[in-house]
């Protein structure tokens, strides 16, 4: 049965429901999802799966935290900023399903139906989940897709009949398992079980692999190479067993449709060519040939790595050339392992038959030059997207996120989360997870289908993509009669006609082995040019998947990142030694199309001149903002491979750019060294900082030293630490520069602000630099954790906000009363919104010049605003207070609003000045008036922790929001033009973001 009530002694109803593993993966695991009054508790492997076998992988042995995630999409969005500022409103799915129609239609109408380009990969292998969209797609004659960006090679050897695969548990049968760039341990760990069920047996286990991988560790030998070099080496092994009688030459022309060629191929490859472009010496290469020429039988599994190169067509090539003409493929569990697949039809869940044959057909791996072409035609005008995350995966990225930043491009993303690419959709959809649909997936590693069913109701107003694919062609193509099928309808039609569905569904999977081809006599390519090799003094970086990553999919877990680590730059010592590195150094990773941060991970045994990056991280600040695959190049092979490996790097000391003072008002963009935590501290990554009056001020007056990095209204990333901090690595946090020490006299008296500690900034070198070092004491008592629910927009007031409200405080002004507010700027209109967060019954009148700023104040809740202080008195009466203000706060500063301010607070009230008067103005007043009216002129200088902590909890609750004085959100690269802004009166409140360009928010 697909789900069984149990019974355990308790009030709650528990469920266990069949499902499966939805990702790119050969392993393809069978679950079962334990369902407790409705709610997915845990995921565990199937134990009588003949793969899975009760064990799950880290990557989704908690999937349910995946569900549950905080951050998941759960309702339609459409774009409301600029494409990529992560702007967008909920909407319901009528509207955004109405909006998907109308431009699509509007599209077909002007430029054709191929003006429509689909566009998805493996985040799902499910038939509905990946296919079912297409049949929308196929009917509305929208362009065709093609392409692959993992094993574009070993596909190509599928298309011709090279066998490329077997049942692997028959693998126990082989003498000798030679793992070719595969990392079984981290990719599908379940294959590792028959490998080990094979040495049992006797069997060997050989390693080749530029990197030390949990696999070679556990391998009985480790060969390592030059990465793009393995066509030479495997040529190398042909050619020496040639010569020892290992091989016949007349099996390779039994085999060969090219024999000359193929010949001249193994040929050129000697030894001593093998030790200069592999890194392999004559003696390895001879054992490896006898090894596995001796073998019977040997098998070679080649994984995906080597294949990401314009070499990979030519290595697997000459791998199934090793296999077929040693013999080894004719015996079984031997020959060439690239992946093996259940016997499933993909064109009818995807409805091919509906689409015209004359349809165009785009490779999805160029999508940044199809994005970006000025001679495609028609252009692309409208883009769907599902199961992937392209401005991460595809190569060339940045390329990518230009085409995606156009404005005349529709862009739809059916997304879990808001992933780098979906922040530059017009609208988003929400779409379900592997617990909350039906499913049908096959696999490239073994060869069951296997039936996922839906554990639990779907999350907030998420939907299948069947569900997506009818809501659409019911306004598009309700005609279409494909188009209606159910998602149990879409998935099932994979299946051959002699499967039994009812059992199918009970036991949750069926063994449906693809037929595996006989290749005639002479009927095959073995050969392929040997690409030369690049010489570089530069590093040559791999990008391999990750342990606790799958491509891009969990590289935005909390549990997933903190497990996987880093991102470290592994490398030989003696490569990090040369650049004056060490263990654990933060380092920039670059070359002429971008640039990305990671931490070094010195590896003995590594390739020389090779350095590895783990996992498709998101952009963010662990990394700088940086992508991989901004890095590597626009380069495919023969076949449509993109060259990930082909992609050669700088490696330097990372540092910071900062905003640092010259004297004067002038200030530069400098590059600092990376600031280095000690016991207790923080780095932050910058998010956002603001632009406050006292940075202002100290850049008119020249008060700035030379050197000096200002700015504190600080919102930042934790991207290290030193010791146990209560943070983790990606907490968002706010944090002030000014901390007491909470000892002194001036602490124990409440005066904290005037502590001879507080001055001291704890943030250095500043709020104006990408990096900040955020010092201990700070960290213990002032840093915050900031909710999802709290935006960076709001959080960034934390600091001037608590200053506002020690001045407030101090003021003693009554909650019934009434308060006046000179000059309406951003502080005036801090004051303002913190006046009525604190006290919402508090009458407030503004005080302005700027008729602008005065209707700004009375939108943000002012129960008045005037152009004077003269023309104060009438508003001030008709509120009911004809005897004055209870508090008057002057946010402007000098002796004239000092007078101003006393002429209109009542008797016994207060004038707070909270803001610098030009140097040398003093004030000169009649003393007697304070004497006798009991008026008091207060200073206020800063916030402390208490005015700290409240005013957190005003934010968090949403009772005080001041991100709507933001008017300009800049770079640091536009530092000048902020400040010119701020002088000049043309913005309210400047603040300067991470990854970000000019515009007004």
């Amino acid at each position: 049965m697909a789900a069984v009530t149990k019974t355990d002694g308790s009030s709650q109803d528990t469920v266990q429901v069949r499902g499966c593993c939805p990702l790119d993966c050969q392993d393809t695991c069978a679950w079962i999802a334990t369902v407790r009054d409705g709610v997915a508790v845990k995921v565990s492997g199937a134990p009588e799966h003949p793969f899975t076998r009760g064990g799950l992988c880290a990557k989704v042995r908690d999937y349910p935290n995946r569900t549950y995630a905080e951050d998941r999409l759960l309702q339609p969005l459409v774009r409301m900023g600029r494409k990529g500022s992560s702007l967008f409103s909920p909407v319901s799915w009528d509207q955004a399903l109405d909006t998907i129609a109308e431009r699509y239609q509007a599209i077909v109408a002007e430029y054709g139906a191929q003006a429509i380009m689909p566009i998805h990969y493996l985040g799902s292998m499910g038939m509905v989940q990946r296919l079912a969209l297409m049949r929308l797609h196929n009917a509305l004659g929208a362009s065709q897709i093609h392409g692959d960006m993992c094993g574009a090679p070993g596909f190509a050897l599928m298309s011709e009949d090279h066998p490329i695969g077997f049942d692997w548990p028959q693998v126990t049968n082989s003498e000798l398992i030679v793992l070719w760039g595969a990392n079984l341990l981290s990719t599908c760990h379940h294959h590792w079980h028959f490998v080990k069920l094979a040495r049992r047996n006797g069997a060997r286990v050989i390693s080749i692999d530029p990197r030390v991988t949990r696999t070679t560790r556990q391998s009985d030998q480790h060969i390592t190479l030059m990465p793009g070099s393995d066509a030479v080496l495997a040529s190398g092994i042909i050619r020496q067993q040639l010569r020892d009688q290992l091989i016949d030459i007349e099996a390779i022309r039994h085999q060969a449709n090219d024999f000359d060629e193929f010949m001249h191929q193994v040929e050129s490859c000697t030894p001593r060519r093998v030790a200069d472009e592999c890194g392999v010496t004559p003696s390895v290469l001879q054992q490896l040939s006898d090894d596995i020429g001796r073998a019977r039988p040997a098998t070679v599994r080649c994984g995906i790595g080597p294949q990401q190169s314009v070499h990979g067509d030519a290595l697997v090539r000459t791998l199934s050339a090793l296999a077929l003409v040693g013999g080894h493929a004719a015996h079984t569990g031997g020959g060439l392992y690239i992946g093996s697949f259940p016997d499933l039809d993909e064109s009818r869940p995807a409805a091919d038959q509906l689409g015209d044959g004359t349809r165009r057909s785009l490779d999805m791996t160029q999508l940044g030059p199809l994005l970006t072409s000025e001679s495609l035609d028609p252009p692309i005008k409208a883009l769907m997207c599902w199961n992937m995350n392209p401005a991460v995966v595809l190569p060339d990225a940045r390329t990518v996120t230009t085409g995606l930043c156009r404005e005349d491009l529709f862009t739809v993303v059916v997304e879990h989360f808001m992933t780098d690419t979906a922040r530059y959709a017009d609208v988003v959809l929400p779409s379900t997870t592997q617990l909350e649909h039906f499913d049908l997936l096959g696999a490239w590693g073994h060869t069951y289908a296997t039936v996922n069913h839906r554990a639990i109701t779907p999350r907030g107003e998420s939907r299948s993509h069947g569900a997506i694919m009818r809501g659409l062609a019911a306004r598009l193509c309700p005609e279409v009669a494909e188009l209606a099928h159910s998602d149990e309808d879409i998935a099932l039609s994979a299946l051959p006609a002699e499967i039994d569905i009812a059992q199918l569904l009970a036991s949750g999977y069926v063994n449906i082995p693809l037929q595996q081809p006989s290749p005639q006599r002479g009927s095959l390519r073995l050969s392929s040019p040997l690409v030369e090799q690049q010489c570089s003094t530069r590093f040559q970086l791999l990008t391999p998947k990750a342990h606790h990553f799958l491509n891009s999919s969990f590289a935005n877990m909390r549990r997933h990142v903190r497990s996987q680590g880093g991102p470290d730059l592994e490398m030989h010592p003696l490569d990090a030694a040369e650049l004056g590195l060490n263990h654990s150094d933060r380092v920039q990773v670059r070359n002429y199309n971008g640039h990305f941060h990671a931490y070094v991970a010195c590896v003995p045994d590594m390739q020389r001149r090779v350095v590895a990056i783990s996992g498709k991280w998101w952009a963010s600040e662990i990394n700088a903002g940086g992508v991989l695959n901004n890095l590597t190049p626009a380069r495919w092979s023969a076949v449509g491979q993109p060259a990930f490996n082909d992609t050669y790097v700088e490696v330097i000391p990372a540092s910071t750019r900062v905003v640092s003072c010259l004297g004067g008002d002038r200030t530069e963009l400098q590059q600092r060294p990376m600031p280095v935590p000690a016991e207790g501290e923080l780095v932050l990554g910058l998010r956002m900082v603001g632009f406050c009056g006292t940075d202002l001020f100290k850049l008119n007056t020249g008060a700035a030293t030379p050197g000096t990095v200002l700015g504190h209204e600080l919102v930042g990333t934790v991207l290290e630490q030193n010791g146990d901090t209560g943070f983790n690595v990606g907490d968002r946090i706010a944090v002030p520069h000014h901390v007491a020490c909470g000892q002194c006299i001036y602490c124990q008296r409440g005066a904290d602000t005037m502590c001879e500690t507080f001055k001291e900034n704890l943030l250095e070198p500043g709020g104006f630099a990408e990096h900040i070092l955020v010092r201990r004491r700070a960290v213990e008592s002032a840093a915050r954790r900031l909710p999802d629910t709290l935006s960076d927009e709001a959080a960034v007031f934390m600091e001037p906000a608590a200053c506002v409200l020690r001045g407030i405080d101090r003021s003693t002004i009554s909650a019934d009363g009434l308060a006046v507010i000179l000059g309406v700027g951003s502080m005036g209109l801090l004051h303002l919104l913190v006046l009525k967060a604190a006290m919402p019954g508090l009458a407030v009148v503004c005080v302005d010049p700027v008729a602008e700023r005065q209707n700004t104040a009375l939108s943000l809740g002012a129960d008045a605003a005037v152009g004077s202080a003269q023309a104060a008195a009438e508003p001030c009466a008709s509120l009911g207070f004809s005897e004055g203000a209870d508090a008057v706060f002057d946010t402007v500063g000098g002796t004239t609003l000092l007078e101003q301010g006393l002429a209109l607070t009542r008797f016994g009230g207060t004038v707070v000045l909270f803001a610098h008067a030009p140097d040398g103005d003093v004030a000169a007043f009649d003393l007697n008036s304070l004497f006798k009216n009991e008026r008091r002129v207060l200073g206020t200088y800063s916030g402390g922790l208490e005015e700290q902590a409240r005013v957190f909890e005003l934010l968090v609750s949403g009772v005080l929001d001041p991100s709507p004085l933001i008017t300009h959100r800049l770079s640091l690269t536009q530092f000048d033009e902020g400040v010119r802004l701020a002088r000049d009166r043309e913005a309210l409140k400047v603040v300067f973001a991470a990854d970000t360009g000019a515009g007004t928010s």
